[in-house]
């Protein structure tokens, strides 16, 4: 699991108390911690030129630099655009999605 400052900024924001706790609580199970740098800027720019708002954007951007394989969703409009899209080099899915090809294969 990866986190970032886009995950940070996001949950910082949240205004459920609850799920802010949580996704915190979570966070702190991540075991690589994805810095902003100049290559992502770049690519979060590429992304949202390919119609991706500036957030989805930035957490593409971060999943790739950091080398993911999976970025879990439940935004089924970021999951049907990330997957109508050439290069990019995540594959966007939803968690339950994911549990069902990867966990209980």
């Amino acid at each position: 699991m990866v986190d970032s400052s886009a995950v940070r900024d996001e949950n910082w924001a949240c205004p459920n108390l609850w799920r802010r706790s949580e996704v915190a609580r979570l966070r702190q199970l991540a075991s690589v911690f994805q810095p902003l740098n100049d290559c992502v800027v770049q690519r979060t720019r590429k992304l949202v030129d390919e119609g991706f708002s500036p957030f989805d954007a930035l957490h593409l951007a971060l999943a790739e630099a950091a080398g993911v394989d999976y970025f879990l969703t439940t935004d089924d409009g970021l999951t049907r655009k990330a997957n109508s899209i050439e290069g990019l080099r995540v594959k966007v899915v939803n968690p339950k999605e994911y549990v069902d090809k990867e966990v209980c294969q």
